[in-house]
Formats: structure tokens, sequence, C-alpha cells
């Protein structure tokens, strides 16, 4: 993935998932410093594994190309596609949030 590469070549540690179930099994041990995540994936919607970033206060980002309208999540941060994966890395290393480049988890 293109995104993947970029993020790993910016030094960031990249999770990556491409079902639901599979992140949040990874999330009841783990809390990344940072997310992008798409609204859904191919077994469903993410919202749960948003509730749960919002809950531990990380920082995320939103890439889609949904809307989003209705979600109110303050700590996240909506990006439409297409996107230069630039932009979402420099979000990733946005220092205002609780984002840092030592370990990012990529939801696709």
């Amino acid at each position: 993935m293109d995104l993947e590469f970029h993020l790993e070549g910016a030094g960031m540690e990249v999770f990556t998932f491409n079902r639901c179930d599979r992140a949040l099994a990874w999330l009841e041990a783990n809390t990344p410093s940072t997310a992008i995540l798409d609204l859904r994936l191919p077994d469903g919607s993410c919202i749960p594994i948003m509730n749960i970033l919002n809950a531990r206060g990380v920082a995320f980002t939103i890439y889609t190309a949904d809307g989003l309208a209705y979600l109110d999540y303050p700590s996240a941060r909506i990006v439409q596609k297409p996107c230069d994966p630039a932009r979402l890395v420099r979000l990733a290393q946005h220092k205002g949030s609780a984002c840092t480049p030592a370990d990012l988890h990529l939801l696709r």
C-alpha cells in the first residue's frame, strides 16, 4: 500500500488491519499514538474503533470518500479521498496532537 510505504519511510511503526474484528482484537492489549482509518472495512463500520480511540484520547484521521458530516469526534481529523500520502504523513507527525512518529496504527 502506498500510504503504508510513506508512513514507514517517515520512521513510523505501522500496524495494518483490513478487518474491524482484527483491529478490535489488537486494541484489547494496545493503544496507538495515532491512527489513520477509513469509515468502513470489509467486515463493517469502524465506528466502534473510533469510539475506543476517542475514549483513550488518541488523535486519529478518518481517510474516506464519505462526507462524514454526522460524525462528532473531537480528536478526529477528516481527510477526503483521494489525498496525497504526504499530507497524511504530516497529519500523523503533527506535534500539536497525541501523534508521535514512533508508533502509528494504520487501519485500512
